[in-house]
């Protein structure tokens, strides 16, 4: 630290339990996931972004990392779109769909940019762990594209 810089020098944050100035209690590991923001000593960080490690590790403790559960987010999903309200949402969607297919060899697929447009356009607005858990659950493995199986992603939500 430089005098009068306005930099406080010394530790940031020193090893142990910190807790959420939101709840008053201790930081839980579902305070964590990508989009999340979490302040520690006053100051403010979104978490970006994940690891491939974390990201398998935390589907692979759904009941500590809900949005990390597909089975979780879809259940959300199936509440939206059973929803009077929302009758034709489940429409637009699978038009939406079909209008991003990749086609050709590729056909019941869109990229990652057609699937969130989709949603988009059906009204869903889904923070990003859920996004990414449901485009890593129905990502198909491809090594010349990156996309999702949409038919699959369909009748998982709309039956």
């Amino acid at each position: 630290p430089v005098k009068n810089s306005g930099v406080m020098g010394g530790k940031f944050l020193e090893r142990g339990a910190v807790k959420n100035a939101e709840t008053g209690e201790r930081f839980r590991a579902t305070d964590f996931y990508t989009g999340a923001c979490v302040r520690l000593n006053g100051f403010p960080f979104v978490l970006y972004q994940a690891d491939e490690f974390t990201l398998a590790y935390m589907e692979a403790h759904p009941e500590s990392f809900p949005r990390s559960n597909p089975e979780y987010v879809l259940s959300g999903l199936k509440a939206h779109f059973s929803a009077p309200e929302h009758a034709e949402a489940g429409k637009v969607l699978e038009g939406a769909f079909h209008s991003a297919d990749l086609g050709e060899s590729y056909s019941g697929f869109v990229g990652y940019a057609g699937f969130q447009g989709a949603l988009a356009e059906a009204g869903i607005a889904l923070d990003e762990q859920p996004m990414i858990t449901l485009m890593r659950h129905y990502h198909i493995n491809d090594a010349d594209v990156e996309a999702i199986d949409y038919v699959a992603f369909c009748r998982d939500l709309l039956g």
